[in-house]
């Protein structure tokens, strides 16, 4: 038996919706008072590959956001990543660490990705090697005596231009990179998030997100 609701379209999967509820106090269930669709991204979820990192960034939202709490900045990120990828679906597993390192950016977990952690030395992107410790700050030169991990100038000017670009084209310079780097970068982001949560994001499944956008770990 199929339940009948007039706001069943509105809370289908990837739809931006504006809406209104009631929520009593001590309860979980809310009640919907309103609810307008504003835009659907359901086709995405036609493709299986797409669906699994749409997915993951539902997950890291609900892992880092705190509940019952508007966050802006999440919301514009988050439109921004769909509106990409509805205009080019094939960016969007290249798009999964660019919206993963604005998570973490956003809710104070990211390292400064310009600055030397050692001497405060402002490095400069995509034109020297760049060391990063297991907590992920950075190192220039100088200061990397030990520091296990590596970053080519094309990596760190990639990681560098989180601030300046779009998701879209963000997404069209990772693809561009050697697959070492893509998977150096894909291996961080994994390193950051569990080193922020404790724990894996959500359920096993995740980790297909990982592979899909670049490689499984941080290769020294």
């Amino acid at each position: 038996r199929r339940l009948k609701s007039q706001f069943g379209a509105g809370l289908e999967p990837f739809t931006h919706v504006s809406l209104s509820f009631h929520m009593k106090e001590g309860r979980e269930l809310v009640t919907f008072k309103r609810v307008e669709i504003l835009k659907s991204y359901f086709t995405l979820s036609s493709k299986p590959e797409v669906l699994t990192v749409l997915e993951h960034f539902g997950q890291l939202l609900i892992e880092f956001a705190p509940p019952h709490q508007p966050d802006e900045k999440l919301y514009r990120l988050i439109l921004a990543c769909l509106d990409a990828a509805d205009e080019d679906p094939e960016s969007v597993q290249a798009m999964h660490p660019y919206f993963e390192l604005w998570v973490l950016k956003l809710t104070g977990f990211l390292p400064d990705l310009k600055v030397c952690g050692g001497c405060g030395r402002t490095i400069r992107a995509g034109q020297e090697v760049v060391n990063m410790t297991a907590e992920g700050a950075l190192r220039c030169g100088a200061c990397a005596g030990g520091v296990p991990f590596a970053l080519s100038p094309a990596l760190h000017g990639q990681l560098s231009s989180l601030n300046q670009l779009k998701p879209a084209e963000w997404a069209r310079r990772f693809r561009t990179l050697p697959a070492a780097d893509r998977d150096r970068l894909a291996g961080l982001v994994a390193r950051l998030t569990l080193r922020a949560l404790e724990r894996q994001p959500g359920p096993s499944k995740t980790h297909a997100a990982y592979k899909l956008s670049g490689g499984p770990g941080l290769s020294r």
